[in-house]
C-alpha cells in the first residue's frame, strides 16, 4: 500500500486508561450479559460439535486430508453465503436473524445425533451434514460480529469485543476438553445432543436480549448490487484492505494447522481422542491470555499487539511442526493459541473501528469469509500436502511463509504505523 494511506481513527478506540471504566460499564449493562450469555454457551456446544465432527472424520478415515476436508466443507458454503447473509443483515432486524439462525442448529445438531444413535452417520452422511452446518454458520458468522453495534455503543464497542473474544477463548478451552471427555465417556450421539441443547439455550438467552434501533441500509438494488457496494467501499479503504489480507494469510497459513490436531494427536503422537483435547485445551488456554490482552488495552495498544500477533503466529506454527513429542507440542500449541487469536480479535476489533455503519454488515460478513473459513481452507491445502511432503514440514514451511507475508503487509501499511 501506498506510503501516504490514511487511516481514521477507530470509533471505538478507548484512549488511554478509560479502558477500565469501559469495562466496568458492559459489565453493568444487561444487555451486554445475555449477549454474552448467549454467545458463550452457543460456542461451547460449537467447540464440543466441532471436536466431535473432527474426530468422527478422522475415526472414519484415518486420513489427514479427509480431516481437512470435512473441515472446510463445514465452512465452504460460507465463502458465498457469508456476505450474501451481509447484505441482509444491513437490510433487516440482527437479532431476530441470530435468533433463527441458532433456532437451525439446534436443529441440526439434534439430526447429528439423531442418526449417530441409530447407526447411519457414515462419511456420505457426515458430509451432507457438514453442508447444512456450512450454510447455517454461513449466516450466524455476519450477525454474530456485527449485532455487538446494536447491543452496546460508543466508548464500549471495542472493550466489549475485547471481552467476548476472552469467553470466545474460555470456550475454546473448555469446550474441546469437554468434548473429549463426552466422546470417551458417553459417545458421540450423546455429545451432539449436549450441542443441541447448548444451542437452544443460546437461542433462548437472546429472546430476551433488547437491542437499540438499527437503522437499514440506505442502498438501493438488489443483493447482487449491495454486495457489490460493499466489496467497493472494502477495497477503497486502505485500512480495510489492510486487515482483509492480514486474516487471510493468518487465517489460512497459522489457524489452518490447528485445524489438523486430530491427525496430529492420532496420527504424529497417537495419543487418542485423550491427546485431542489436550492440544485443543492448550491451544484455548492460550486464547484466554490473549483475550485478556486485548481487554486491558486501547486502540494503539492493540495496533502494536498485531506486529508480534500477525507474525508470531506464523513462527508458532513453524515451532508446532519441530516439537518431537508431546509435551513440546503442548507448550508450542499455548503459544499458537494467544498468538493466532490476538491476531484474529485484535484485526477484527480494528476494522470495526473504521467501518462506516451502514457498511458494517457487508463488509464483515466479507471479512468474515477469510476469517472462518480461511482455516478450513488452509488445513484441506496443508492436508493434501502434506500428503507430499509429510506433516511437520508442510506445517513449517506454512509457518514461515505466514510470517514473511504478514511482515510484508504490515509494513507498507499506514495503520501499523500510527
Amino acid at each position: 500500500m501506498p506510503n501516504g494511506e490514511r487511516v481514521a481513527p477507530a470509533s471505538g478506540a478507548v484512549p488511554g486508561d478509560d479502558h477500565i471504566a469501559a469495562l466496568r460499564r458492559a459489565w453493568r449493562d444487561r444487555n451486554f450479559i445475555l449477549y454474552i450469555g448467549s454467545n458463550a454457551i452457543g460456542w461451547g456446544g460449537t467447540w464440543i460439535q466441532r471436536t466431535a465432527i473432527g474426530w468422527l472424520s478422522w475415526e472414519l478415515t484415518h486420513s489427514a486430508s479427509w480431516v481437512g476436508i470435512v473441515s472446510l466443507i463445514q465452512y465452504l458454503p460460507l465463502i458465498v453465503l457469508g456476505p450474501l447473509f451481509g447484505v441482509v443483515l444491513d437490510r433487516h432486524d440482527r437479532k431476530h436473524f441470530a435468533l433463527g439462525v441458532q433456532w437451525a442448529l439446534t436443529l441440526l445438531a439434534s439430526v447429528l445425533c439423531a442418526v449417530k444413535g441409530m447407526g447411519w452417520l457414515d462419511l456420505r452422511m457426515l458430509i451432507v451434514l457438514g453442508v447444512l452446518l456450512g450454510c447455517t454458520n454461513g449466516a450466524y458468522q455476519p450477525v454474530r460480529l456485527a449485532i455487538v453495534h446494536d447491543v452496546v455503543r460508543g466508548p464500549m464497542v471495542t472493550q466489549a469485543i475485547a471481552i467476548n473474544a476472552v469467553l470466545f477463548a474460555g470456550m475454546r478451552l473448555v469446550g474441546p476438553a469437554l468434548g473429549g471427555i463426552l466422546i470417551a465417556t458417553a459417545g458421540l450421539s450423546l455429545t451432539f445432543m449436549v450441542c443441541a441443547i447448548a444451542y437452544g439455550l443460546s437461542a433462548i438467552a437472546l429472546i430476551a436480549l433488547k437491542t437499540q434501533p438499527h437503522q437499514p441500509s440506505a442502498s438501493s438494488g438488489g443483493l447482487g448490487s449491495q454486495f457489490a457496494d460493499g466489496v467497493r467501499y472494502a477495497l477503497a479503504t486502505p485500512a480495510v484492505r489492510s486487515m482483509m489480507a492480514l486474516t487471510l494469510i493468518t487465517s489460512v497459513m497459522a489457524r489452518g494447522v490447528l485445524e489438523l490436531m486430530p491427525a496430529y494427536a492420532g496420527g504424529e503422537f497417537h495419543r487418542g481422542s485423550s491427546g485431542l483435547a489436550t492440544l485443543m485445551s492448550s491451544i484455548g488456554g492460550g486464547a484466554i491470555v490473549a483475550g485478556w490482552l486485548l481487554s486491558h488495552g486501547g486502540n494503539r495498544r492493540v495496533r502494536t499487539l498485531m506486529w508480534y500477533a500477525c507474525i508470531g503466529s506464523g513462527l508458532a506454527a513453524f515451532t508446532f511442526g519441530l516439537m518431537p513429542n508431546f509435551g513440546g507440542a503442548i507448550a508450542a500449541a499455548v503459544v499458537m493459541g494467544t498468538s493466532t487469536t490476538l491476531a484474529s480479535i485484535g484485526l477484527q476489533a480494528i476494522l470495526q473501528g473504521e467501518l462506516a455503519p451502514e457498511y458494517r454488515g457487508r463488509v464483515i460478513g466479507i471479512w468474515g469469509v477469510g476469517n472462518v473459513a480461511g482455516p478450513s481452507m488452509g488445513s484441506a491445502m496443508l492436508g493434501g500436502i502434506a500428503h507430499l511432503a509429510g506433516l511437520r514440514a508442510t506445517t513449517c514451511a506454512s509457518g514461515l511463509l505466514c510470517a514473511l507475508l504478514c511482515y510484508v503487509v504490515m509494513r507498507r501499511s499506514a495503520a501499523f504505523r500510527r
